[in-house]
């Protein structure tokens, strides 16, 4: 992946989580204002329409109701290939050769990390150091919080 440049950016993905969890990607909201997730998606295929999760729950043509994401605040899509389980629930899971790409309803790609994860890294995420702004390194989980840093 490379530095980050939007607001909303991928700030972390597990793969292989451990202990039986799903696979995630955190989203950081890295602006100084709330961004209406009704705007984005995410999907691990660009060319794959059913591998988009509309980040709000209603894609278009729907009315989507503003779906707002806190400056500063994290959003986690569990990429387990579970609609019914709902909400950020992805309709898909992550491979061990995968990417994710953060994705506007214009089409554009805001945000994009393609990786290969590490044969060794159960349990471990790809996380941006510094959180929010720098490239991926392997680090310890952090979910919904700030990451700690990574081993270069």
């Amino acid at each position: 992946g490379s530095a980050a440049r939007g607001a909303l950016v991928i700030n972390e993905i597990a793969v292989k989580p451990g202990a039986g969890r799903a696979d995630w990607i955190e989203l950081l909201n890295r602006s100084g204002e709330a961004i209406d997730l009704c705007d984005y998606f995410i999907t691990d295929s660009l060319d794959r329409l059913d591998h988009y999760l509309h980040l709000a729950g209603a894609p278009p043509p729907e009315l989507c109701e503003p779906s707002l994401l806190a400056a500063g605040d994290y959003y986690l899509v569990v990429a387990d290939d579970d609609l019914a389980a709902g909400g950020n629930h992805a309709p898909f899971k992550l491979g061990v050769a995968d990417a994710a790409h953060l994705v506007s309803l214009r089409g554009e790609a805001m945000d994009s990390l393609i990786y290969l994860y590490p044969p060794d890294a159960e349990g471990m995420s790809l996380s941006r150091e510094p959180n929010g702004d720098g490239l991926f390194w392997l680090a310890e989980p952090s979910e919904g919080q700030a990451n700690p840093g990574g081993q270069r």
